[in-house]
C-alpha cells in the first residue's frame, strides 16, 4: 500500500498572522491543491497527509516520522543540495521523491532558480511532476534532451477538485433589480493574473447595464503584484466604483464570500487549473475566463480585448444557468479524470 506525504513550505507572512490561530492551515491555492489530492487518496482507502514545514531542514524529521513510500514537495523551494543530503540518508532509500510544478512557463519564468533547480532535480533522479499538460510536454522534452529517451522522471499529476454540487443549488442569479453589480476577481495580485484589464471590463459592463460596480478582490500581492494592486485601486476610484478587499480566507469562508457575488472573472494570461474559478462553479456562479482555464464551457474571453469580453459577458449573463451547468459538467469530467490518474499512478 502506498503512503503519500505532501510537504509545503510555511509562508512567513502567514506564520505571524494571529488570525490563523497558529494552525497554519492556510487557504493558499497550493495548500488547497495538496489537500484536495490527499482527500481523494484517503477517500479511496490510501494513506496520505499534508504537512506544512518551516524549511528544508524539517523534511528528514517528517519523512522519518511518517515513513511514506512517496513524498511530494509542493512547489520549488527545496534546494538541490538539500535533496542530495536526503538521498544519502539510508532510511529514505525506498522513498520516491517528487517536486510538483504548479505553473505554466510564463509564471515559471519569474522564478529565477526554476530551470537550474529543475535540471538538477532530474539529474539527481528526483521526479518532477507538472500539473498541466503543456508544462508536462515541455519538461518531458527537457528530460529526454538531458537523459536520452527516459521520460519517466516527469509524471503528469493534475489538480484534484472535490465536486459535489448538491449543497449549492442554483439561486440568486437574477440581477435585474440590483442597482450595483458585485463582480469578483479573486486570487493574489500578479502581473499574469491580468487584474487591471478585468477592472476595466467590469466597470464598462456595469455601465452598459446602468448599474454601479462593487469589484471584489483579495488584498494579497505576490511576485510583482504591488503595481497591479495600486493600478486597480486607482482605476476603480477614478471611475466611481467601489473596491472591496477581502483578506485571505479559509476555504469555507471563501466559498461563502464567492457565493455572494454576481459574476466571477478569471481572464488570466497563464493558468494551470484555477481553483478560484472552480470554487465559483461549485457554488453556482457564472464565470468569464480565458482559454487558459480549459475545463470550463468553451466560451472564453480574450484577455487582451475589452470588446470581446463584454460581448461574451452579455451572452453568459443572459444564459446564466446554461453556462453554469456547462461549467459544472466540464469540471466534473476534469475532476474524475484527475482522480483516476492519481490512483493509477500510485497503484496499490
Amino acid at each position: 500500500m502506498t503512503r503519500s506525504l505532501f510537504l509545503l513550505k510555511r509562508r512567513e507572512d502567514y506564520s505571524q498572522d494571529p488570525s490563523y490561530s497558529s494552525s497554519y492551515q492556510i487557504a493558499t491555492g497550493m495548500y488547497n491543491s495538496a489537500k484536495f489530492v490527499v482527500d481523494e487518496l484517503v477517500a479511496a482507502g490510501r494513506e496520505a497527509k499534508v504537512v506544512l514545514v518551516v524549511d528544508g531542514n524539517d523534511i528528514d524529521r517528517e519523512v522519518t516520522n511518517y515513513e511514506p513510500t512517496d513524498v511530494f514537495i509542493e512547489g520549488l523551494w527545496v534546494t538541490p543540495s538539500k535533496f542530495q543530503e536526503l538521498l544519502a540518508i539510508g532510511r529514505h532509500q525506498t522513498v520516491r521523491w517528487h517536486v510538483r510544478i504548479h505553473s505554466e512557463v510564463p509564471f515559471l519564468a519569474t522564478e529565477g532558480v526554476a530551470m537550474d533547480w529543475i535540471t538538477k532535480y532530474l539529474n539527481l533522479g528526483i521526479l518532477v511532476a507538472p500539473n498541466a499538460p503543456r508544462m508536462h510536454e515541455q519538461l518531458t522534452w527537457l528530460s529526454k534532451k538531458m537523459l536520452g529517451t527516459d521520460a519517466s522522471l516527469v509524471p503528469y499529476l493534475p489538480n484534484c477538485y472535490p465536486v459535489d454540487y448538491s449543497f449549492w443549488p442554483l439561486q440568486n442569479l437574477d440581477t435585474t433589480n440590483k442597482t450595483t453589480l458585485d463582480i469578483g476577481c479573486f486570487g493574489a495580485y500578479r502581473p499574469m493574473k491580468n487584474h487591471l484589464q478585468q477592472a476595466f471590463i467590469a466597470l464598462k459592463y456595469a455601465e452598459m447595464k446602468g448599474k454601479s460596480l462593487r469589484f471584489h478582490v483579495n488584498d494579497r500581492q505576490d511576485a510583482g503584484g504591488g503595481g497591479p494592486a495600486k493600478n486597480v485601486e486607482g482605476l476603480i476610484t477614478a471611475a466611481g466604483g467601489e473596491l472591496v478587499k477581502h483578506s485571505w480566507e479559509d476555504r469555507q469562508t471563501f466559498l461563502g464570500s464567492i457565493s455572494q457575488i454576481d459574476l466571477l472573472m478569471q481572464l488570466s494570461m497563464s493558468e494551470t487549473f484555477n481553483i478560484v474559478a472552480a470554487d465559483a462553479t461549485l457554488v453556482g456562479k457564472p464565470i468569464l475566463v480565458s482559454k487558459e482555464i480549459n475545463w470550463a464551457y468553451p466560451i472564453y474571453g480574450d484577455p487582451q480585448s475589452v470588446a470581446d469580453c463584454l460581448k461574451k459577458l452579455e451572452l453568459i449573463m443572459a444564459n446564466k444557468s446554461f453556462f453554469i451547468n456547462g461549467n459544472r459538467a466540464g469540471l466534473n469530467i476534469y475532476a474524475n479524470s484527475a482522480r483516476r490518474r492519481w490512483l493509477n499512478y500510485l497503484g496499490a
